[in-house]
């Protein structure tokens, strides 16, 4: 039996991390009226390049048995550098690339569009999706005793071992790491748009790999506290957003370069 109280955090953390975007899409083009288009660039962004492209070097570089799956997954330091650096280096040049191609788009607001839409997607995706579907499989459960398709009972357990207090630790991950993806793509849109800026788009990809470092080595359970994690999180995603609020300034004056031209 699923807790009521359990369902009920599902069903919020689901609701938060599908709405979440959308209502700060909301706000951002209240304050700005900016255009509607790069949210949905963002969003088209992390699901080519997260999901599909970054997902096929998994499938060669981890989920095969093959001599360099082999050499990664047998090596916790290996496996924290392929962790980080997979996903800084496809989400961070699939921002690149479609900050370049947007070229009607220049204006900084662009960037924070852009990031709405990225971060938003992976919260809908990741989180608030699973958590629905999560919802309608406890209430099965509730009624037959069983989740369908789980002849094992994996599901089963997975689902009986969702608390509110996991769901809260979830919805409030969601929350900052959107916050991070914005941050993200101010850096990397000042890259791609601003001519001597470049030097960002690397250091966003070293940036976003070591976030990914910390979430990799929970996950090895060298870092034992998801309190402890999501604490380093936090202040790592503070000061990756005050960061991106100097350069976000700095996008009004124009570059030395610009200014001898």
């Amino acid at each position: 039996m699923i807790q009521t109280s359990s369902i009920t955090a599902m069903a919020a953390t689901g609701l938060i991390c599908t709405l979440y975007p959308i209502v700060l899409l909301v706000l951002w083009r209240k304050k700005t009226h900016a255009p509607v288009a790069p949210f949905f660039v963002g969003a088209g962004t992390f699901f080519l390049f997260a999901l599909v492209l970054e997902r096929l070097l998994h499938t060669v570089c981890l989920m095969t048995d093959n001599a360099i799956s082999r050499t990664i997954t047998n090596s916790v330091i290996l496996y924290t550098l392929y962790g980080g650096f997979a996903a800084g280096i496809f989400e961070e040049t699939g921002r690149f690339v479609a900050f370049k191609l947007m070229k009607r788009h220049d204006d900084r607001e662009t960037a924070i569009t852009y990031g709405i839409g990225h971060g938003g997607i992976e919260a809908l995706l990741i989180v608030g999706v699973t958590m629905l579907v999560n919802v309608g499989l406890a209430a099965v459960f509730n009624r037959t005793g069983a989740v369908p398709g789980d002849p094992t009972g994996v599901a089963a357990a997975a689902l009986q071992s969702i608390t509110p207090a996991s769901c809260a630790m979830a919805t409030y991950e969601r929350l900052v790491t959107v916050l991070f993806h914005i941050a993200l793509s101010v850096l990397v849109f000042a890259a791609a748009r601003r001519p001597g800026r470049l030097w960002l788009y690397p250091v966003a990809i070293v940036i976003h790999a070591s976030v990914d470092f910390i979430a990799v080595l929970f996950q090895l359970g060298i870092i034992k506290s998801l309190l402890l994690t999501e604490g380093i999180i936090t202040v790592y995603t503070a000061l990756t957003v005050c960061f991106a609020l100097w350069v976000w300034k700095k996008l009004l004056a124009p570059s030395p370069k610009e200014e001898s031209e």
